[in-house]
């Protein structure tokens, strides 16, 4: 199946917000996998970088940061909409488009950031992800693999077991601790 970058997002972003809604009021302010941030951290996290670069690329809409769903929803417009999602930019990789961004990085992002807050609030049952969604993320996020290597994005790699899981292997790649 060939999905769409749009699709993909829709897909990664409607699982994101069911980790989200799954967890305890008592849990958000749990500690999560990534350093010193708790679970209503990475929701904020996600929220904010999302807000920022639809601002930075003038497709914001009527997005806000106080009402994360409507975040969600103009990345998701954007997307569906043809001319917004190729709208062209210079990225700090080179020439890109909006939707090539969101799809290598931002769909990427809600898919590990939703593993982050599935640990952090116990959510055991929640922590699987998709195998081609992870492969995915492998492969596009492998061109700037050094770069994200800085505070606030990926830490270094975790050393893992020869044995463990491709899920495993990947979230040691981004420097958490499976």
């Amino acid at each position: 199946m060939n999905e769409s970058i749009a699709d993909r997002h829709r897909r990664l972003s409607e699982r994101f917000w069911l980790v989200v809604d799954s967890v305890p009021a008592d849990r958000l302010d749990a500690r999560t996998p990534c350093d010193e941030w708790t679970v209503a951290d990475v929701v904020e996290h996600v929220v904010t970088t999302q807000h920022e670069f639809l601002e930075r690329m003038g497709v914001a809409g009527d997005s806000s940061v106080d009402d994360s769903r409507s975040v969600t929803a103009a990345m998701q417009a954007a997307l569906d909409d043809p001319a917004r999602c190729n709208q062209t930019y210079d990225g700090y990789f080179g020439p890109t488009t909006v939707g090539e961004t969101v799809d290598q990085f931002y769909s990427m992002d809600l898919m590990v950031h939703a593993w982050d807050i599935a640990r952090g609030a116990g959510l055991a049952e929640m922590e699987a992800l998709d195998p081609g969604d992870l492969a995915r993320a492998r492969e596009a996020m492998a061109p700037m693999a050094e770069a994200i290597r800085m505070p606030g994005i990926f830490g270094p790699e975790v050393e893992v077991a020869p044995d463990a899981s491709e899920q495993d292997r990947f979230l040691a790649w981004t420097g958490r601790r499976p």
